[in-house]
This record gives C-alpha cells, structure tokens and sequence, in this order.
C-alpha cells in the first residue's frame, strides 16, 4: 500500500507550477512536476530512532508485545513568500523544522520544539519571523533565524543546559509495589550521575492566546488608516493575525509588536471554525463544523454573505460520494488561477472524507453576494490543494474511493478557465498526468496493507470531525 501525500506546496516561476513539494509520512521531497524526479528529499532519521527507542523501551517495561512502528509524520508545510524558506511540522516530537530551498535543494537549517503540538503556521510579511499557532490555544513569533553565537556563525537554535536529574516523586507519594521499585531504580540512576535533566534554551515569544484550542492562523494586510502611521516593513499598510479556535470564534489582532491589540471578532459561526481562507486581501471565507460558509469584510469584524453548503452536499450525496456530517477539512482562493476577475472571486472547499471538491464563484449582485458552484470529481477524498496560474493541484487518498488502488494517482491536477458570461461558473477539466506514478516519487512511501498502518493514517489525515464537541443527545459525536 503507498502511503498519501498528506501535505503539498508550490514553487512558482511567473506564476506557473515550477516544483512541487511533497510530504509523503515522515519524508519531504522536492519534485519536477513534469516528470515526477525526485530534486532533493528530506527525513529526521535521528529523531525516528529515538522515538522507536523510546517507545520500544516503555513497551517492554510494560510486558507488552506490541512494537507497531512510531513516526514523527508531517502534518504541515508553510513556504515562505519568496519561495526561499520551508517550514514543517512534524506531529509526534511537536517540531517545527525549517529549510531553505535553492533551485529544488533542500536543506535543513534548524528545528524548534514547540510545547504543545502546533495547529497553524505563517511567515509574516517580511518572512523574518514565523508565527506557530498550537492546540493549547497560543501564538508564538520564533525568528526564522535564530542568533548565532559569536563562535559559529551558522543558523542554530541556541544549546540546551543539563540540569541534575531528581526524581519528582517519593515514598510518601508512590504506594504500589511496581511504582516503588520504579521509584528505586531512579534513585539508584540519579545517584550514579547517569540521568540529567535537559532544559532547552528557546526563543519562543508568546505573542497572543485564546482560551480554546487554536485550529487556524493566517497573516493579512489591509491600508493603514492615514491618521495611523505604522511601523511596518510596508509604508501604508498595516498587518494582523487572524486566529481560529474550536469554540466558533475568529480574532483579528495586529501583528507583532502589537499582537496584544484585538482590531475585531468575526462571530457568526455555532460550531467550530476549523479552516479560514483570504479569497481577496480584504475576503475572509471561514468554514468548519457548520453546514455553511461565512464571508467576511474582516478588517472591520461585518459578515457580507453566506454560502449554504447543503446544496453541494446533496448532489454529492445522490452521486454517493459523500455520506457523512459537513466538516470543512480545507479551503483555497483561486486568485492565483484566474487572477482578478473584476470583482469576482474564487474559492475551493474541501469536506471531510468527501470525495470530490466544491468549486465557488462569487460575485456582486443586486442583492448582494451571488455564488455559483461547481462539482469537481476525484479519485479519492482530498488532503490538500496547491493553486498555481492556470489551474491547481490535488493530493488526494486513494485508500477512500479510488477505483484501481494497484496502480493510484495521489495527485490530480486540473485546468481552470474564466467563461465569457461572468454570470456563468468557472469552467474546470482534469489534465491527465503519469508522474506520480513514476519510478522515483511513483516508488516513495509503501507502508503494509494492515488494520494498523490504516488506523494510524485515519488518524494523521482526519481531524477535523474530531474538533466538533460531544453532545449529550447525539450518540453519534465523538468525545474530544
């Protein structure tokens, strides 16, 4: 069984798809489009020994059999606004491992252990510092490069000091025979000066938090107001943070050094707010838990439309490709496909577990907001999307739905085209590609066909349903 690309970026040259980045599990790879040849890869061999160590370790003091395979997987990639720097997140070690990117080269600067497992990631406008949301409901800025020491002058985080190890517990708190002598062997470890305690040196700076678990981020832009000088690497514009979080609330706060001012709330949403996608620099669209997505003038906190997503859903449910409750898993401006449209946008959304994705195109009428959609058919359940002039790539699972698993596409890419009638939907048509089924990537990320490794992909591909908070009277919902 190949494994997903869970996450992809694109490097574009004049707008068009230039190199691709994938993340297939715990492996990054950089890939030629056109051919599928693998350019430079990337995997954290040291950090998967020490967690299959560590793990191998805890099950045997435990008299347990079970030695299943422990991955620190990439749940999240971020490329920089000049294509010159990469981030990714990997889920088991809470890890943000930054690259630079030359000519299709990968290389690794430096990684950065969070404290709890990051949710969101953005570079700010200046791509000098990358911003971290996590799950625990805070923001963190972190200097793409961390100072060097006067001695090395290359980018590395700063060392970690060794403290002597005690062991937190005693025998008046450990009572159990098993925890006693638990207890004794680490007594016996610290006297001998085997065991230290690591505390790590970091440059984390928290900048904003919620009380709930943060599910998005994104950096934005607007115009100064003229009585408002800002300090900002761009005269006359002013930048924020805009935050999601699982009890349905959007945030927009100004950007470092002013993160501690809320500009405004986007409230509208009654479930949780899992995606936020900028269709223009002054369009928020938000989508989650509920069976509709919000548009937002969000500079000033004004919600302008509403799309119902029970129409696409119904046709995708009489197509039978799509049986479950909405869960918003993705969503991505078209801006960079069609460019402008004279006041017209576009806008894809993922559903959770949906085979297929649902193409917008909004535009102003009479009456406000008018949105035309369009279905797009996939092989398998979409994982992400890379927009690039002319058209836009899919990742997609093909565990769910795809017809010929022997031989999957794990990536569709598909050609948009403005029609003549601007009252018309986007036009879209599937371009056929072999590369992904190449001898190079084509060969990258074969796993075992067991109810294991399937477990485990469920749980690193499908989330977003797990954010949606447990009724008492639904018996369906799941307790997070």
């Amino acid at each position: 069984m190949l494994h997903p690309f869970q996450c992809i970026e694109a490097c574009t040259t004049s707008g068009q798809l230039d190199q691709l980045l994938i993340a297939c599990d715990n492996e990054l790879f950089c890939v030629n489009p056109e051919t599928g040849r693998i350019l430079s890869s990337w995997k954290d061999e040291e950090t998967q020994a020490k967690l299959q160590d560590d793990y191998t370790l805890v099950a045997s003091r435990n008299n347990t059999a079970d030695h299943k395979p422990v991955k620190a997987s990439i749940i999240l990639l971020r490329l920089s606004h000049d294509q010159h720097h990469l981030l990714a997140v990997t889920d088991t070690d809470k890890t943000v491992h930054v690259f630079s990117l030359t000519n299709g080269v990968l290389a690794h600067l430096n990684k950065r252990p969070m404290p709890k497992r990051p949710s969101g990631l953005a570079f700010t406008a200046d791509d000098s510092t990358i911003l971290v949301a996590d799950k625990f409901g805070d923001v963190y800025a972190l200097p793409l490069h961390p100072e060097a020491s006067t001695s090395d002058t290359s980018a590395a985080p700063p060392a970690a000091t060794t403290q002597p190890y005690h062991p937190a517990a005693t025998d008046l708190t450990v009572h159990s025979a098993q925890n006693l002598r638990t207890l004794e062997s680490q007594k016996r470890a610290a006297a001998s000066g085997h065991m230290q305690r690591r505390k790590e040196k970091t440059t984390h700076a928290l900048v904003l938090g919620h009380v709930s678990m943060l599910t998005d981020l994104l950096t934005a832009s607007a115009p100064s107001p003229s009585n408002h000088p800002t300090q900002t690497p761009q005269p006359g514009k002013r930048h924020y943070i805009l935050t999601a979080d699982r009890d349905e609330h959007i945030r927009v706060s100004r950007a470092p050094p002013q993160a501690h001012i809320i500009e405004t709330y986007c409230l509208g949403h009654t479930q949780f707010v899992a995606k936020l996608c900028l269709v223009r620099e002054d369009l928020l669209v938000s989508g989650g838990g509920d069976e509709f997505l919000l548009v937002w003038d969000w500079v000033h906190g004004r919600l302008l439309s509403r799309i119902d997503l029970r129409g696409p859903c119904g046709e995708m449910r009489r197509q039978e490709r799509w049986t479950g409750k909405i869960a918003v898993a993705g969503l991505w401006s078209l801006e960079r496909a069609v460019g402008g449209m004279e006041g017209a946008v576009g806008l894809l959304c993922a559903l959770e577990r949906v085979r297929g994705l649902i193409m917008f195109h909004g535009r102003v009428g009479g009456d406000g907001w008018v949105w035309d959609h369009r279905i797009v058919e996939l092989e398998g359940a979409p994982l992400d999307v890379v927009v690039y002039s002319g058209g836009f790539a899919v990742s997609t699972d093909h565990c769910i739905g795809s017809a010929d698993e022997a031989s999957p596409s794990r990536v569709q890419t598909f050609k948009i085209a403005v029609p003549e009638d601007e009252h018309s939907a986007l036009e879209v048509s599937e371009v056929q590609t072999d590369w992904t089924q190449g001898d190079e990537i084509g060969a990258v990320g074969h796993i075992a066909d067991t109810e294991a490794e399937r477990k485990r992909l469920d749980a690193l591909l499908y989330k977003t349903e797990t954010l949606r908070k447990h009724a008492h009277h639904d018996a369906d919902a799941e307790d997070v």
